[in-house]
């Protein structure tokens, strides 16, 4: 941020914009399905219009907060080992595409 004095806004305005997206969401499922809402609330959804909707919202929520996610782990190594961003961008690529499966007996 180029400038820090700034942040604060920034925060706030970032959480009203959270809330304006969020809440009519919250308060929609609620009128629409009221107490009978199972496990999820995707999957107690009738299939059609509204159901595509939501998993579209879905989808661009995790599309939207993976930068997020990632940029302060970012940031401290490229700062920590002194690489470019785009190398760095590169080597989480490769670790992306190789199959590792940790827990595959």
């Amino acid at each position: 941020m180029a400038e820090k004095s700034q942040f604060k806004w920034a925060a706030v305005i970032s959480y009203m914009l959270l809330l304006v997206f969020y809440l009519p969401e919250m308060i929609l499922t609620y009128i629409m399905l009221g107490d009978c809402i199972k496990e999820d609330v995707i999957n107690t959804l009738n299939p059609g219009p509204s159901k595509v909707a939501c998993q579209i919202l879905m989808a661009l929520h995790l599309v939207a907060i993976f930068p997020i996610m990632i940029n302060a782990p970012n940031q401290y190594f490229e700062s920590t080992l002194r690489i470019s961003a785009g190398l760095l961008l590169a080597l989480e690529n490769i670790y992306l595409a190789l199959p590792i499966y940790p827990f595959h007996s």
